[in-house]
């Protein structure tokens, strides 16, 4: 099984999907800055994706990325909660 997201001792190892399948490649982020940037390509690209026709998930994760408790890493095991009461 694949870890998308793995937190170590030198900061968070993130799992770069944009090169599944061909290819299983991590990204580590050492600081807040660089998780920061990572959020901000992620809202970008999010803005920019376009599916017609169908639902889609998109909106749930662009509402998780401008969360307050996400950017500030706050995330527990109940954090999705409040997100699919909706």
């Amino acid at each position: 099984m694949i870890k998308t997201v793995e937190w170590t001792k030198d900061g968070v190892r993130m799992l770069d999907q944009r090169l599944l399948p061909s290819e299983e490649t991590y990204l580590m982020l050492r600081s807040y800055d660089e998780v920061a940037e990572a959020i901000r390509k992620m809202e970008r690209a999010l803005e920019m994706f376009v599916i017609e026709g169908i639902k889609t998930s998109v909106p749930l994760h662009q509402r998780i990325m401008h969360d307050t408790e996400f950017i500030n890493g706050k995330i527990h095991t109940r954090f999705m909660d409040k997100f699919l009461a909706d």
